[in-house]
């Protein structure tokens, strides 16, 4: 019998990738997984030769893990840069063990590079990862996200599917769902008429299926020298945000100020489907000069794209505490949530490479996990 073997991706093994994970994950069909293969790698803009797709690991012909290495455009210590995100990481079940320690041991171990990322792993990677040397950083703000619900009946179906194992109580709690089911149609249509749009300061925010040069600007013209964060450039910003991979799915919208008809900042929302719920989550803000009008603006805008593509709640997180205070008035559903976000600055042994101890590390809110990024 042979032994299991870990090598690079080659790009002959893309097709054979979307079926073991479209196998693996079977949320998601095999089309969406080539789409997202050819967005990590083929339509990267930070894509290059020397950087490896990734790594797989074979017994008798056949894979039976895959670990992904996506490159990202990155400010690192103020200097343009490269980070490279892990994602996703599927081992058979039959494999694991040892064979997922190799993957991540090839991902954690790259040279020539400054900082890796990976979020949402499972438990056991989590762990590994941390004995790798990763540092967690804490999304959301505070731990907290804020649900504005607009199908009770939904929510409530899905937090019991997600949050009970025991079959009797699953059975009565779906029982007791029932009256919640038959109101749910009457809160839905208050709440949606409530969240109608009201002109409340000089904001206005709309919907947009690209980026100009504006959004760039917004960024170079705020940048901060030393910090480390996604590079926010036009060519980052529509890979991110339009690629193929996300089409119908991923939502920007923009706010620009009346008065001077500036752009002045942008949030990126993912409708998906979670255990046959649809819900949109926030995943991206970008907002340099924080004015409350802003979040003010977006908020209801935000509420009715919920309303127009019939998502049963919309997922809300703070960036700060301002932010959180706003969030608290509007939207009275609050949970804890903390999202593991994983990187390691790495190769800083070389004085040229060193990471200033003032750097301010600014992570994307992006997850780089499963194809979001």
């Amino acid at each position: 019998m042979s032994s299991a073997k870990l090598r690079y991706v080659e790009e002959k093994d893309f097709a054979n990738i979307a079926e073991f994970l479209a196998e693996g994950f079977q949320s998601d069909s095999l089309d969406v997984w080539k789409n997202r293969i050819y967005t990590w790698w083929v339509e990267n803009p930070s894509m290059d030769p020397g950087i490896p797709y990734g790594w797989v690991v074979e017994k008798n012909g056949e894979i039976v893990g895959f670990f992904g290495n996506i490159p990202v455009k990155y400010q690192i210590n103020g200097s343009e840069d490269i980070a490279l995100a892990g994602m996703p990481f599927y081992v058979k079940p039959s494999m694991r063990g040892i064979t997922g320690i190799q993957l991540l041991h090839a991902f954690a171990k790259q040279k020539n590079v400054k900082l890796l990322l990976n979020n949402s792993p499972n438990e056991a990677s989590y762990g590994i990862f941390k004995k790798f040397g990763f540092e967690d950083f804490e999304i959301p703000f505070d731990g907290i996200e804020y649900l504005y619900v607009r199908d009770y009946g939904k929510m409530l179906d899905f937090f019991i599917k997600k949050s009970v194992r025991s079959q009797p109580k699953l059975s009565i709690l779906k029982v007791l769902l029932v009256p919640t089911k038959l109101i749910s149609p009457f809160i839905k249509l208050i709440g949606d008429k409530r969240a109608k749009p009201k002109k409340c300061n000089n904001f206005i925010c709309s919907l947009c299926s690209d980026c100009n040069e504006s959004f760039a600007e917004l960024w170079y013209n705020n940048r901060k020298e030393n910090s480390t964060t996604l590079y926010r450039d036009v060519e980052t910003l529509r890979w991110l945000f339009f690629s193929k991979a996300f089409a119908g799915r991923r939502h920007v919208i923009k706010c620009i100020d009346s008065q001077n008809n500036e752009l002045v900042g942008y949030f990126v929302f993912d409708i998906t489907y979670k255990h046959d719920v649809k819900v949109m989550q926030l995943k991206d803000i970008y907002i340099p000069k924080y004015d409350e009008g802003i979040i003010r603006s977006v908020i209801p805008f935000a509420k009715n794209l919920a309303k127009k593509h019939d998502v049963a709640a919309v997922s809300f997180w703070p960036i700060n505490e301002e932010m959180n205070e706003i969030l608290k008035n509007k939207i009275k559903i609050k949970r804890s949530n903390k999202i593991p976000y994983l990187y390691k600055f790495v190769n800083t042994e070389d004085k040229d490479n060193e990471i200033s101890s003032q750097s301010e590390l600014l992570l994307s809110i992006f997850d780089p996990n499963r194809g979001v990024l």
